[in-house]
């Protein structure tokens, strides 16, 4: 559905992007992730027309988003980081705007605006002005002006930011809802582990190149972080972990006082490696309660990627 083929962009002598490119089919969850400056925002700007002096060509369907009078910006909901609202404007207000500049037919407008405050849960909120509303309550208004038009591509730059659990998790239940209709979903976040749950699919981006693609499970393999176990005890017990030096072990991350998470050495059989742990608990009489064989986290993927970076 999008194609990148030889993006770059450069502010002055700093090269946002370089000579990047993807491709992105409908029905994905794409999560973009790397440190603030990678170009994920610059990414996301020429996506959505705000940006159009780049090198390189965008398509969507197959053809060019620079093409003159394709209208295809119009199928694309942004939901940008940090973009502010006048705060003298009602919240029904801001999305009547919106939904004008996104080419909504006034006749549609009302049931469209009704739609999007009630998939963001603010309906309440409608006749408020945005001075009086929380941080959360304006991220939330942002993801309603995002899908007000019903786009067939939705781009949302950190939507999770500032969102307490509860709104979290109905952001990534209207992601999952876009995704399931055979539209595309982007979004970028720093919070790792809320992208390996709702992404199909990652991008790791770093200093302005697309380093890697791939399910979350295709990039812990990829980067053999799956060797992690975990071990608890019998509550009540007095352990030192420091009883398993000496074996293939990285790190020892304490969950709890009974129990803890075995980063091994990836060059070691799991099952070896588990049979000499609890060989050692057995011989230092540490009754064990269970051990067992964990999924990492997408953010220990993205650690180990970025240290072969360095």
């Amino acid at each position: 559905m999008i194609k990148l083929k030889s993006v770059s962009k450069s502010y002055g002598t700093v090269h946002a992007l370089h000579d990047l490119s993807l491709e992105l089919t409908r029905g994905e969850i794409f999560g973009y992730i790397g440190p603030n400056g990678a170009g994920k925002t610059t990414t996301f700007k020429i996506l959505t027309g705000l940006i159009r002096d780049y090198r390189g060509h965008v398509e969507i369907d197959g053809v060019d988003i620079r093409t003159p009078g394709t209208q295809l910006y119009a199928r694309v909901g942004y939901m940008p980081q940090d973009a502010g609202f006048q705060e003298w404007r009602t919240v029904e207000h801001v999305l009547q705007t919106f939904g004008l500049l996104s080419g909504l037919d006034r006749t549609i407008l009302p049931n469209a605006i009704d739609r999007a405050l009630e998939r963001a849960g603010i309906t309440e909120h409608r006749k408020r002005r945005i001075t009086h509303l929380s941080g959360g309550t304006v991220q939330r208004l942002r993801l309603a002006q995002a899908i007000l038009h019903e786009p067939d591509i939705l781009v949302l730059d950190e939507p999770l930011s500032g969102l307490d659990p509860a709104s979290r998790f109905q952001v990534k239940e209207i992601v999952r809802e876009f995704a399931s209709k055979d539209r595309l979903v982007l979004v970028s976040s720093h919070i790792l582990s809320e992208i390996e749950g709702l992404a199909t699919k990652i991008g790791i981006l770093h200093e302005g190149r697309i380093q890697e693609t791939g399910t979350p499970a295709e990039l812990r393999n990829r980067y053999q972080v799956g060797m992690v176990v975990e071990v608890s005890v019998r509550p009540g017990t007095e352990i030192d972990w420091d009883v398993l030096g000496g074996l293939p072990i990285i790190r020892v991350a304490p969950q709890e006082s009974t129990a803890a998470r075995l980063h091994l050495d990836p060059s070691i059989d799991l099952d070896d490696a588990i049979n000499l742990i609890m060989k050692r608990l057995l011989a230092n009489a540490i009754p064990i309660r269970g051990i067992q064989h964990v999924q990492p986290s997408l953010e220990e993927v993205y650690l180990q990627f970025t240290k072969g970076c360095t």
